[in-house]
């Protein structure tokens, strides 16, 4: 088996080197996105929870699932680990 030459090694190298510094460019505007994500997250958090309270307080009159099913018309989704209040069993009456 025959060494490469320099030439070749010098080729694969400098390719190699820009290759990592092509990745680390990337990384950095990935990281400086998630800043900027991050940095925008809680104004937006507290939008985002008032108009999902409001829109529960129109719905409020609703039951449960006409609630869910019109609350998703305002993006409002429920992942269906809330607890629903059961609904109560009337009493039977005595029987005479």
């Amino acid at each position: 088996m025959a060494w490469p030459a320099l030439g070749e090694v010098n080729t694969a190298a400098t390719a190699l080197q820009n290759a990592v510094n092509l990745q680390s460019t990337a990384k950095d505007a990935y990281d400086l996105g998630q800043e900027t994500v991050s940095d925008q997250r809680l104004p937006l958090d507290v939008v985002v929870k008032d108009l999902w309270d409001t829109v529960e307080f129109n719905l409020r009159t609703e039951d449960a699932s006409s609630l869910r099913r019109k609350a998703r018309e305002w993006g409002v989704a429920y992942d269906g680990e809330e607890e629903e209040e059961p609904v109560p069993i009337p009493p039977t009456p005595p029987v005479p």
